[in-house]
């Protein structure tokens, strides 16, 4: 069928969405080996490339990772229920990058990412801007208040990695840890609570009881000892 979409719209559409078929196919693969990072990573994938396809098809280019941000920006209606969905893919595809980051006897396998790409385009230039760490940090700190009133549970909220020792670049993303009173969630479920589609740049989110984070020992326990820059609490 003939639209005024695909009249206007490249046809790499079509690329995007048989890289997303075979993004799922992969999904599937490594679900029925048990490979559960892999096939995390890979819906993941499959989803984003199949929203940027529709992106596309319907006369825009979309930017950045972030399924749920990216389905939010679709200029057509997309139900409540496709974003929460998204939001899912997106916790898990957020990957520790340190065994030890995790509490004992939970899933420590997932593959790293150091470099989520998504730039910031200005509307009034070609040129594609990185925010720094002033932006960043106030982007943040008006987040952790917004997700603090949220979740009472918090006792303290900071950031670590490349903004905290000033050494992000183009491609960087923040890494947030959160300090909670008491959970009953899964570890690898908890980043799920927090919406981080608002900051500036992709987040890792490392989410942890309060006895969980005292108990933290080696070389994560020592990054966040001389990096983290705690915002809340």
């Amino acid at each position: 069928m003939k639209t005024w979409y695909n009249t206007i719209v490249p046809h790499r559409y079509l690329d995007w969405l048989k890289q997303a078929e075979r993004d799922l196919g992969h999904a599937r693969f490594s679900l029925e080996r048990g490979d559960y990072e892999w096939a995390c990573f890979a819906a993941q994938q499959a989803a984003e490339e199949a929203v940027k396809a529709l992106h596309l098809f319907l006369g825009q280019e979309a930017w950045g990772h972030v399924v749920a941000k990216l389905l939010r920006e679709l200029p057509i209606p997309v139900p409540e229920i496709l974003i929460e969905k998204g939001k899912v893919l997106d916790g898990f595809s957020i990957l520790p990058r340190y065994p030890n980051g995790f509490p004992l006897h939970t899933l420590a396998s997932f593959r790293p990412r150091r470099l989520l790409p998504m730039p910031v385009r200005s509307l009034h230039s070609s040129v594609l801007r990185w925010p720094d760490r002033n932006e960043v940090e106030k982007a943040l700190r008006a987040w952790a208040q917004k997700v603090r009133v949220e979740h009472p549970e918090i006792l303290r909220i900071g950031y670590f990695g490349s903004y905290a020792t000033e050494s992000w670049g183009v491609g960087s993303d923040v890494d947030i840890v959160i300090v909670v009173a008491a959970s009953k969630k899964p570890f690898m479920e908890r980043p799920q609570d927090f919406d981080t589609t608002s900051l500036p740049v992709p987040a890792d989110l490392f989410v942890y009881t309060a006895e969980e984070f005292a108990a933290l020992k080696g070389k994560f326990s020592r990054v966040l000892r001389e990096e983290a820059v705690w915002i809340v609490g």
